[in-house]
């Protein structure tokens, strides 16, 4: 998920910013273009200051609610949670991790993933198009068979 925090106090973001760059066991990388910060987990959450008009912001993507918890207790409550979708790729490895996915129904699938029918069908029709290609990725041939 997204979240957007605005922090109260300026002057206290980079100790912020590096006190969670320990927690995440990574370290805070300063941006190209100005004096805002960022803190990338590879392969997991990207956190970034981002400052306009004498207003700061930081913007975390890729987080969990463990994370978002975690972040109140530096910047209160985000004034935005955007829930992101899977990528069909996501979508791919949370299907093969599922145990006994053959027995159950599409309802309960829905359930698991925590999608929407919709969301489905387009995942479903996806892996279907992508799984007839000669080339296509052994773990989308097995996700676009066993659906």
């Amino acid at each position: 998920m997204k979240a957007i925090f605005e922090p109260i106090d300026n002057q206290k973001i980079l100790n912020q910013l590096e006190e969670i760059a320990k927690y995440y066991q990574t370290e805070v990388i300063q941006h190209d273009t100005d004096e805002s910060h960022f803190i990338f987990v590879r392969s997991r959450i990207k956190i970034t200051e981002e400052k306009r008009n004498n207003e700061t912001r930081i913007f975390v993507s890729g987080a969990n609610e463990s994370d978002i918890v975690y972040l109140k207790q530096f910047w209160g409550k985000p004034i935005e949670i955007v829930t992101e979708k899977m990528t069909p790729m996501d979508f791919v490895k949370e299907v093969v991790n599922i145990s006994n996915i053959e027995n159950l129904k599409k309802e309960e699938l829905i359930n698991l993933l925590e999608i929407n029918e919709k969301e489905f069908d387009q995942y479903l029709r996806y892996m279907k198009r992508i799984a007839k290609r000669a080339n296509a990725p052994s773990n989308v041939v097995k996700v676009a068979l066993i659906l």
